[in-house]
C-alpha cells in the first residue's frame, strides 16, 4: 500500500507539474499572438532604411491631412505621449509640395533646432489653412517673431552647422524612404503604418499610438 501511495503521489507531482508547464506554455503562445497583421494595420518595407529614427513622420505644412492630424485629431502628440521614454518621434518636412515647401523644410529645421517647433508648427499650420496668409518668407520669419525668436537670430540659426545637419538628414530620409505622400509614420525603418488598414472601432489618435507601440514591441523597445 506504502508503495502505491508513492506512486500515487509522485504521479499528482507531475500532473501538476504538467499543468505548469501548459499553463506557462499557454501564456506564452497568447504573448507572441500578433495583434495586428502586416498588409493591413502596417507594411514591412522590401528594403529596410538603415540608421532611421525609431519612430518618424514625414508632413506638410501644405497638406490638409496633416493639419487634420495634427488639430483635429492631435495624432503626433497622442504619439509622443504613450511612447516609451528614451524614444522620441522625429518630423521631417517634406520639400514636393510646391509653393514654398522648400522655404518651409528650411523654417521647420530652424525650429526644431532652437526648441520652438511646438510653437511655430501650429502657427505655420493656422496660417496656411485658416487664415490663409502666408506668401512670402517675410510672412515664415513674421510667425518666428510672434513665438521670441527675433529676425538676427533666425539668421544665424538658418545658416547654423545645426540646421544644416538636420537639413541634410530631412533631405536623405525623404529619399531613402521613397516618401511619396504625407503624413506617413514609419517605425525603426522597417515598418510603415498602413492608415486605411486601421479600425475606426476606438479613437484614431489612440489606434494610431497603439499601432506604432506594437511595432516598436516586434524589436523588443
Amino acid at each position: 500500500m506504502k508503495k502505491i501511495s508513492l506512486i500515487c503521489i509522485a504521479l499528482i507531482g507531475l500532473g501538476f507539474s504538467s499543468v505548469s508547464i501548459a499553463n506557462e506554455s499557454s501564456n506564452q503562445a497568447d504573448i507572441s499572438v500578433l495583434k495586428y497583421s502586416n498588409n493591413k494595420e502596417y507594411i514591412t518595407l522590401q528594403t529596410e532604411v538603415s540608421k532611421a529614427p525609431e519612430v518618424v513622420e514625414f508632413f506638410s505644412f501644405y497638406c490638409p491631412h496633416c493639419f487634420d492630424y495634427e488639430t483635429k485629431y492631435g495624432i503626433p502628440k497622442k504619439i509622443q505621449e504613450n511612447l516609451p521614454n528614451d524614444i522620441k518621434m522625429t518630423k521631417y518636412h517634406v520639400d514636393f509640395m510646391g509653393g514654398m515647401s522648400p522655404q518651409l523644410s528650411e523654417a521647420w529645421a530652424v525650429a526644431v533646432v532652437l526648441g520652438v517647433d511646438d510653437k511655430v508648427g501650429p502657427a505655420i499650420f493656422d496660417s496656411i489653412h485658416t487664415s490663409r496668409n502666408l506668401k512670402s518668407p517675410s510672412d515664415i520669419l513674421e510667425i518666428f517673431e510672434k513665438v521670441g525668436i527675433s529676425e538676427a537670430a533666425f539668421n544665424e540659426a538658418k545658416n547654423s552647422v545645426s540646421v544644416g545637419i538636420f537639413q541634410k538628414k530631412q533631405e536623405n530620409a525623404i529619399k531613402d524612404f521613397q516618401v511619396q505622400s504625407v503624413p506617413t509614420f514609419y517605425v525603426d525603418g522597417k515598418y510603415m503604418v498602413n492608415t486605411g488598414g486601421l479600425s475606426r472601432s476606438k479613437p484614431f489618435d489612440e489606434q494610431f499610438s497603439d499601432v506604432i507601440n506594437f511595432l516598436l514591441s516586434l524589436d523588443g523597445k
